[in-house]
């Protein structure tokens, strides 16, 4: 391949991000692609370290193709792409937000509706919601739990000033969720209804039909 006794890792990739940073928008890519360290370099193989699994998996679908053409770009030959997770958590590195999301929290808050999704404002889609720096990450972690829901990233939580979007978000989820599997049971419901209702199933003594009600969703 490429490498020799003096090449440079470090300085390869700083070449390789330059010319990243010429096909994207600064605020993606000081989201998605500064984050990005080079690790090794084996045969026709670049490895590349990612702070976790979301951010790999969102690179894989949405920047493979980029940086890949770009590494080709820098080197002048055909090279393979492998996103390893870092050992470390680069906690620096993670994009930062006023509204971040994160993958190990309580579970978003759902309320019941049936297959009318009468609780659902239609209003309150992914398109249109307006994304910004501040909010670029939990729309993007939304999108991917609508698209796969209790797959890869459940529970999803997600935190934030007033008016920055969470329930916005939080619907969106649930009519693209709907849109794209339409078989699915779905609920929407706040922390305080909740708990309302699950105190009352105590006092009254209906805490069975309480469980069989969310455990039957």
């Amino acid at each position: 391949m490429f490498v020799d006794k003096g090449f440079n890792m470090d300085a390869f990739w700083d070449k390789t991000s330059k010319i990243i940073q010429e096909k994207i928008s600064k605020q993606n890519f000081d989201t998605w692609i500064k984050p990005i360290q080079i690790v090794a370099m084996e045969e026709q193989c670049v490895k590349l370290a990612v702070p976790n699994k979301f951010f790999r998996d969102w690179l894989v679908d949405n920047y493979s193709s980029t940086i890949k053409q770009s590494l080709k770009d820098a080197s002048g030959l055909d090279v393979n792409i492998d996103f390893i997770l870092s050992k470390t958590k680069e906690t620096d590195h993670e994009p930062k937000a006023k509204q971040t999301a994160a993958a190990k929290t309580a579970a978003p808050a759902v309320h019941s509706r049936s297959k009318t999704f009468s609780f659902l404002n239609d209003n309150y889609s992914f398109e249109r919601f307006v994304v910004g720096s501040c909010n670029q990450f939990a729309h993007a972690a939304s999108v991917a739990v609508a698209k796969q829901p209790a797959k890869n990233y459940n529970p999803l939580f997600i935190y934030g000033g007033s008016g920055l979007g969470k329930t916005h978000l939080l619907n969106a989820i649930g009519l693209m969720a709907n849109s794209i599997h339409p078989s699915l049971n779905i609920m929407y419901v706040s922390a305080e209804e909740f708990m309302n209702e699950m105190i009352n199933s105590i006092r009254y003594d209906r805490m069975p039909k309480f469980r069989e009600k969310y455990r039957n969703i």
